[in-house]
């Protein structure tokens, strides 16, 4: 067909076409539904995006310390987990990988040896004490020192019952004799407030064989942890040495309400202070376990505070579903943290703790479920919007056809 047939052919079927009306705002009611179209397609856009945005950012960043910051210092968390069921699960760690410490808490277990250490930077590591025996006749746990660098316990070996005090940013153990022969059970341990004495007070052992064990008078003694050596008290008088104190010089300290009986090193003799004035002669000093303004009969004394004015006691109470950390402030006790109920026997540094300051807030809790499984709903709405999306613009694209 030429060009001149197919015009002529066009122009006949033309005039047999009907009349067709088109609405002069035909125009505009179609930029009005492309307009709103895309304005649909736009706003679910930044929907998704936005959802894509809460799901991915918690996953991508940075996991935060277990241990806030506090200065050039850190500090005790105020949260110490451990999964609900209490099995930690944790891979054994070599001491000498351990590093400093703001908390510890041994695990009862077959081998009986093991300790859950709350590390600065907020791992918790599992390992293993040599000679120690969680199930054994000291019910002294291990006593973390006051910046967390040290850890002493009751030990034993084939020849002595003993202190061990290992450093667990090298691995290094001390052993420590505290009497001849088979040695001296230690019964109670607190360190001194700058870390640099240790006093323990226990009973002489007078037989062993095997598992079997006698034991015959109390003693008691101030480690010297820079020599590693212990120098023996003398015979308690009016009252015992059990859960002696000791101040930063190495004094001995014992309590007779409503004073201190203070037994100075080198000497034997002993006299009476007041708080103030003991602070002023000895150094600041970690008070007899005797002493306290709360009452220690349901609560578990974990350590002390310190100040030029009055020795403030860190305490572990049971309660439900957690247990929780108690300071005493002048008589008042209020609660600065929680610990998981599994573990009582807690050692914390109080070295990092103030009155003002005595925990910080602890960070994820590392036997929690994954975060997307509290966040359920956000995947939920990620894939509504997404099919709203494809919705949206299949919509879109009819409208412009």
């Amino acid at each position: 067909m030429s060009g001149e047939q197919l015009k002529e052919e066009l122009a006949r079927v033309a005039e047999g076409a009907p009349d067709v009306h088109v609405p002069d705002d035909l125009f505009t009611r179609g930029r009005r539904a492309t307009v709103r179209a895309r304005v649909l397609v736009g706003a679910a856009a930044v929907a998704c995006l936005a959802v894509v945005a809460a799901v991915t950012a918690p996953l991508l960043r940075v996991d935060e310390s277990g241990v806030a910051d506090n200065g050039d210092l850190g500090g005790v968390p105020d949260s110490i987990y451990a999964p609900d069921d209490g099995d930690l699960d944790l891979p054994m760690t070599d001491l000498a990988d351990v590093g400093r410490a703001v908390a510890t808490y041994p695990v009862t277990s077959e081998q009986r040896n093991q300790v859950v250490v709350v590390t600065l930077d907020g791992d918790y590591r599992l390992t293993a004490l040599p000679g120690y025996d969680d199930m054994g006749a000291s019910d002294v746990p291990p006593q973390l020192s006051p910046d967390g660098t040290l850890l002493a316990y009751p030990a034993e070996d084939d020849a002595t019952s003993h202190l061990a005090i290992v450093d667990l940013r090298r691995g290094n153990l001390a052993k420590v004799d505290l009497a001849d022969g088979l040695g001296a059970l230690a019964t109670s341990a607190q360190w001194s407030p700058n870390g640099e004495h240790l006093a323990w007070s226990g009973q002489v052992v007078t037989f062993r064989e095997r598992s079997h064990r006698k034991y015959g008078r109390a003693l008691a003694g101030i480690v010297d942890v820079g020599a590693m050596k212990s120098r023996p008290l003398p015979r308690a008088g009016r009252i015992a040495w059990d859960g002696l104190g000791v101040c930063d010089d190495g004094a001995a300290l014992r309590y007779l309400w409503p004073r201190f009986l203070v037994t100075p090193a080198g000497d034997s003799s002993e006299r009476e202070r007041s708080w103030r004035r003991l602070v002023e002669t000895h150094g600041y000093c970690t008070p007899p376990a005797v002493y306290s303004q709360a009452d220690l009969t349901d609560d578990e004394l974990v350590g002390w505070i310190p100040t030029d004015d009055e020795a403030h006691a860190v305490l572990l109470t049971e309660g439900d579903p957690v247990n929780y950390l108690l300071l005493t402030t002048d008589g008042a006790v209020e609660t600065i943290g929680e610990v998981a109920p599994y573990f009582n026997r807690l050692s914390v540094a109080t070295g990092l703790m103030t009155p003002e300051r005595p925990t910080v807030p602890a960070g994820p809790d590392p036997w929690a479920d994954p975060w997307i499984v509290d966040h359920w709903w956000i995947p939920l709405l990620a894939l509504v919007s997404t099919g709203l999306l494809i919705l949206i613009f299949v919509q879109a694209r009819a409208v412009r056809r």
